[in-house]
C-alpha cells in the first residue's frame, strides 16, 4: 500500500458498522436497506426482516469462509448476529482446528480474534462494507438502564474496536425508530463520522428503501471531510510557523499574524506565543490605531 502523505487525503474506504438493539426493533430489516447487501444469517432470523435480500443461512464458520469469493458480488456483508458468529461458530471452529485453543481459553479467544480480523481485512480488500448486528444486553445503575452490545468478553472488545460507527437502535417517544450514534450515560456508542442520532424513516416510506445505504454513504463522506479539514489545519499551522520564522520587520510580523489567525482557534495562543520571541528581539509592538506592528518608541 502506498504511503499517504500528511497533506494528502485518505481514499474512501469500506466502513464497519456495529448496530445493536433489543429483539424486534428492526436491526435486520434496517441493515438490508444498505447497498447491494448479502445477509449472513447466523441467528436464523432472516425471515423476520421487512425486506427480503440475498441470504446465506449458516450453521458453522466454514459456511461463511467457503463463500469468500461470492462476497465479491456484493457491496455490503451483514453479520447477524455477532454473538452467534464469534462466540458460537468461530469459537467452535477454533477448538476443532487449533490444538492450543482446545486446551487454553485465552488462546481460543486469540484465535477467534485473529480469524475475524482476517475476515474483515479480506472484505476491506474487496471494497465491501461490513455491518455487524448484535442484540442489546442490559445492566442497571440505580434507576438507569444501561445498554451495550451482547457479545462475550474479548469478542465484544474486538468488534467495538474495529467498528467505525456503533449505533443503538431503539424506539423514540413518538414510536419512531432512532439510531443513536451519540454516546450518553445509558448506551455504548461510537460516532467517528459525527453523524449524531438519526431518525429512521417508517418502513412504508420510500426513503426507507435506502436508509442504511444513505447512512453508510454519509459516514464515508464525513470521515473524508474530517481528514481534509485536518489536512487544511495542518497546512495552515505549517504556513504560520514558516511565517514566524521569516519575521525580520513590521510587515513580515504582520504577515505572520495573519497566518496565525487563519489557523484553528485552539492553536492560535501557542502560535502567538512563538511570535512573541521575534517581536521582542526586534523591538516590535502592535499599534492599535493601525493594527500593524511598529518599532517600540
Amino acid at each position: 500500500m502506498p504511503i499517504v502523505r500528511a497533506n494528502e487525503s485518505f481514499p474512501a474506504r469500506p466502513v464497519v458498522m456495529l448496530i445493536y438493539g433489543v429483539p424486534g426493533v428492526g436491526k435486520t430489516s434496517l441493515s438490508v436497506t444498505s447497498e447491494n447487501p448479502v445477509l449472513v444469517d447466523c441467528d436464523r432470523g432472516a425471515d423476520r426482516a421487512v425486506l427480503r435480500k440475498d441470504t446465506l443461512v449458516c450453521s458453522c464458520w466454514e459456511d461463511i469462509i467457503n463463500e469468500k469469493e461470492t462476497f465479491k458480488n456484493y457491496k455490503t456483508v451483514i453479520i447477524d448476529t455477532a454473538k452467534a458468529c464469534l462466540d458460537d461458530f468461530l469459537a467452535d471452529y477454533a477448538v476443532r482446528v487449533d490444538d492450543a485453543s482446545k486446551k487454553n481459553k485465552l488462546k481460543m479467544f486469540g484465535y477467534v480474534g485473529d480469524a475475524f480480523k482476517a475476515f474483515v481485512a479480506y472484505l476491506r480488500s474487496i471494497n465491501v462494507d461490513l455491518i455487524i448486528l448484535a442484540h442489546a444486553a442490559e445492566d442497571k445503575d440505580g434507576d438507569d438502564r444501561i445498554f451495550y452490545p451482547s457479545v462475550t468478553g474479548q469478542s465484544k472488545d474486538l468488534v467495538q474496536r474495529i467498528a467505525d460507527q456503533i449505533g443503538f437502535l431503539s424506539y423514540g417517544a413518538d414510536n419512531s425508530r432512532v439510531l443513536h450514534f451519540q454516546k450518553n450515560h445509558r448506551i455504548v456508542a461510537k460516532d467517528t463520522a459525527r453523524l449524531g442520532d438519526i431518525i429512521i424513516p417508517d418502513a412504508n416510506d420510500p426513503a426507507y428503501q435506502t436508509a442504511m445505504a444513505n447512512i453508510i454513504a454519509a459516514t464515508k463522506t464525513r470521515i473524508q471531510e474530517r481528514t481534509n479539514a485536518q489536512n487544511e489545519a495542518l497546512g495552515a499551522i505549517k504556513a504560520a510557523e514558516e511565517a514566524i520564522a521569516k519575521v525580520v520587520d513590521g510587515p513580515t510580523a504582520d504577515a505572520a499574524l495573519v497566518a496565525i489567525n487563519a489557523c484553528p482557534t485552539a492553536d492560535v495562543p501557542a502560535l502567538k506565543k512563538k511570535l512573541a520571541g521575534p517581536l521582542k528581539n526586534l523591538g516590535l509592538k502592535m499599534d492599535k490605531a493601525s493594527g500593524k506592528f511598529v518599532k517600540a518608541e
